[in-house]
């Protein structure tokens, strides 16, 4: 029996990691069981799932004991993995010590790349994995170069000079961050007996290394790449966006797009599970009245719902801000042939084609990016 690990188990999420496990246990009955750990408060319930919540205690090493016997447990999925949490690097070594089979599914790209800007900024390029030296550089020039004196923004500049103590310490930073990823990658090559990624240009940035030849393997996730009817012009443009509403997914962008538009005969309406205290139902209203786009928060969306509300949109819009390992709810969007509007950032790019099944992008170019939608209208401006 299959016992899948994820910390974060949210049966309401409509994308993401959870319905990506979700659709695991429901596929294979051997496979029905969700450990998480945490507060036994929520209810984590989900239909043809057997979750287990943990908490983090004195009893915690026997009750997990008793869980593995209990339900003959022979492999853990893992989905996620932190290893400064504690509760997870004790999951992992008893489990090591009980023998069974640890398994690791790639859903996040930081767990490869000590800077997701790296990825999504300079895929095509990127020839390093897993090297403090040459991803630190990168970290600090994605993350402090701007911030630093015009004469000094070169990183072997700081490096043999040092002259500042803030230049100093962004730079010192940058290694350890780079550190704690670049750590926690090797800790998962060697821990873990199968390591498998679901997106095809991950895998062949993998590839190539020696320690994961023997780990690695790709899962394709189909319905991707077929040619979509992209809608031609219309007399009116209804957008959704369907995700976690927190800055890394493109929000702020979302919202300055929406102003920039400022056409009454364009709709974006916003469903996701609100996750950054900064935004609320206030929070888009006040948007909203900055713009005469027709911008929406609609809440969460129940799973059950969400194919028969994507019929009802033109395009599914993804604003992402960070690298994406295979954005589900494209999937989603896809399956109901409805194409998508991407940032063309890694992950995103790697399911979206220009002209075939949507568009990309450039969402730091609001501009450009506006000129576009409006471009999709048959209307002028208002």
């Amino acid at each position: 029996m299959v016992l899948h690990i994820i910390n974060n188990f949210l049966p309401q999420h409509t994308a993401g990691i959870e319905v990506y496990v979700h659709r695991l246990c429901i596929k294979s009955p051997k496979s029905n069981f969700v450990l998480i750990t945490g507060d036994k408060q929520f209810k984590y319930e989900y239909q043809g799932i057997e979750v287990f919540v943990l908490k983090e205690n004195s009893e915690f090493e026997i009750e997990l004991t008793k869980l593995l016997l209990e339900k003959n447990i022979t492999c853990a999925h893992y989905h996620q993995f932190d290893k400064g949490k504690f509760s997870e690097l004790k999951t992992l070594q008893l489990l090591k010590k009980q023998g069974i089979h640890l398994k690791l599914t790639f859903h996040l790209v930081q767990y490869y790349c000590s800077t997701l800007k790296l990825k999504q900024n300079n895929l095509h390029q990127c020839k390093i994995t897993a090297n403090r030296k040459e991803c630190s550089r990168c970290y600090f020039e994605t993350n402090y170069m701007d911030k630093t004196p015009v004469f000094l923004r070169s990183y072997q500049i700081i490096e043999f000079l040092n002259p500042i103590n803030k230049i100093k310490k962004a730079l010192n930073s940058s290694f350890e961050v780079v550190s704690k990823n670049i750590e926690r990658f090797e800790f998962i090559i060697n821990y873990f007996d199968e390591l498998e990624t679901i997106n095809e240009d991950f895998y062949l940035l993998l590839k190539p290394f020696k320690e994961t030849q023997n780990k690695l393997t790709y899962s394709p996730q189909t319905g991707f790449q077929k040619k979509l009817d992209l809608p031609l012009k219309l007399d009116e443009l209804r957008l959704i966006f369907l995700g976690r509403i927190e800055k890394s997914k493109g929000i702020e962008k979302l919202i300055e797009l929406a102003i920039k538009l400022n056409n009454q005969y364009i709709t974006i309406d916003i469903f996701g599970q609100i996750n950054d205290s900064k935004y609320n139902e206030s929070y888009f209203h006040t948007a909203s009245q900055k713009t005469n786009t027709i911008l929406n928060y609609k809440g969460v969306l129940k799973p059950e719902n969400v194919e028969l509300e994507l019929k009802r949109y033109n395009y599914l819009i993804h604003p992402s801000e960070i690298a994406e390992m295979t954005p589900l709810v494209i999937k989603e969007a896809f399956k109901m042939n409805l194409p998508v509007i991407g940032n063309n950032v890694f992950g995103i790019n790697s399911y979206v084609k220009d002209g075939i099944n949507g568009w990309l992008l450039d969402f730091n170019n609001i501009n450009t990016a506006s000129k576009f939608i409006n471009g999709l209208l048959y209307k002028k401006l208002q």
